[in-house]
């Protein structure tokens, strides 16, 4: 069974320069519509965007927009013609992963949520455990999330596991390194160099911070950086990537 994921650091907030919020979605949805993914993940959805929601996720997917205890969460797309979700759920990156928290968040102080779905299809029956991420910042914090990811993925079930979303950590981290020891990075299993995926508007030097982690029953076949603009104008201060696996 093969598997197109999308995952989409969509940006919070109303920007300058053609890059509003109302500006920007549909552009979001431009690219959802083009490359069709089966799954999608999205992080930093707020109100803010909900007036223009419509014009990014059409009546193809069931989606579930998932707090994290401040206004902001993330996203959960999939098929409705192809799958059936047999358990959703939410924990947060802290000691009790259970309960709101901020305390893993070394640098700002939010809320780190993983929000997950267990998902079967109908044609094969195979089922997969799919994990929309937006981690905070620092060191000790990458480090325990990783090994929160791997106990509480192994705790829902003997599910392949896909891990997508927007890291805040780049390669050379520990907390990058952690995750590696237990989950391939399709990026680097695909041998795609890909280019960076934080970009700032085009504006900042770039960073990779959006990845698709995968468990060892799952192959990656591809990997790509959606850098498309529209008339100069970006759909987010974040590349979405594209990424290709096969169960």
């Amino acid at each position: 069974m093969e598997l197109k994921i999308l995952s989409f650091n969509i940006r919070c907030a109303n920007d300058s320069d053609g890059h509003s919020i109302e500006e920007r979605a549909p552009r979001v949805g431009q690219i959802l519509r083009d490359y069709s993914p089966d799954v999608a993940g999205m992080q930093e959805f707020r109100p803010k965007w909900e007036p223009h929601w419509h014009s990014v996720v059409n009546e193809d997917y069931d989606q579930w927009i998932v707090d994290r205890g401040d206004g902001e969460g993330n996203v959960l797309l999939w098929r409705k013609d192809r799958f059936d979700a047999l358990k959703k759920g939410r924990f947060w990156f802290a000691d009790d992963p259970d309960t709101p928290s901020t305390e893993w968040d070394e640098k700002y102080h939010k809320p780190r949520i993983c929000a997950y779905v267990v998902l079967q299809d109908r044609e094969t029956g195979k089922a997969f455990t799919y994990m929309n991420v937006h981690y905070g910042f620092g060191v000790d914090g990458h480090i325990k999330n990783a090994q929160l990811m791997c106990k509480y993925s192994q705790k829902l079930g003997n599910y392949p596991v896909i891990i997508s979303g927007d890291f805040n950590m780049t390669p050379d981290t520990p907390g990058y390194i952690a995750m590696a020891e237990r989950f391939a990075d399709v990026n680097r299993a695909t041998d795609n160099l890909a280019i960076h995926t934080f970009h700032g508007y085009g504006k900042e030097p770039g960073r990779t911070l959006d990845y698709c982690f995968v468990s060892d029953s799952v192959e990656p076949v591809s990997y790509e950086v959606v850098t498309r603009t529209f008339d100069g104008k970006y759909p987010s201060d974040h590349h979405a990537i594209c990424v290709g696996v096969r169960l």
